[in-house]
This record gives C-alpha cells, sequence and structure tokens, in this order.
C-alpha cells in the first residue's frame, strides 16, 4: 500500500473512532493506536473475514488457489517496482 492510500484509509479510521493518530518524533512520522471502539470492531469483523476467505479457498481447487495466490504476489511485486 502506498503512503497515500495508507494516509487517506487511516483519515477514514480516525474520523470513525477505530483508531488515534498522534504526530511521531519528526514530520514524516506518526504514531498510530487502536482504540477499544476499533478492537471491537476488529472482533466483530475478523470471523466475517475468515468465513468470506474460508469459503473463496472452499469453492476453488488447491491448484486454482495456488494459482491465485501467486498470481497475486506476482501483482504486488510488479507494484512495488513501478
Amino acid at each position: 500500500m502506498d503512503r497515500t492510500t495508507l494516509t487517506r484509509n487511516l483519515e477514514v479510521m480516525q474520523k470513525q473512532g477505530l483508531v488515534n493518530v498522534s504526530p511521531g518524533e519528526d514530520k514524516r512520522t506518526r504514531i498510530v493506536s487502536i482504540t477499544e471502539s476499533g478492537i471491537s470492531t476488529l472482533l466483530e469483523a475478523y470471523p466475517l473475514w475468515l468465513s468470506a476467505q474460508t469459503q473463496i479457498a472452499e469453492s476453488m481447487q488447491d491448484e486454482r488457489m495456488e494459482r491465485f495466490l501467486s498470481d497475486i504476489h506476482e501483482l504486488i511485486q510488479f507494484t512495488q517496482k513501478t
């Protein structure tokens, strides 16, 4: 994830009260911490995410799933080079 995407996503989570963002040691850094509300939301969302991942994995044959994950890995490597 690039810096601007991360910053934008953190701003949304901060407005929702899920994280606190405070200044770091210099202007280039920030300290991000999860709030109680963020922890609660994470605990609620994680089983749903896990269920979705399981459904996807179960609906694909092992070979296809391995190829899919390999393709995603290659895509990530490609985008990090540009």
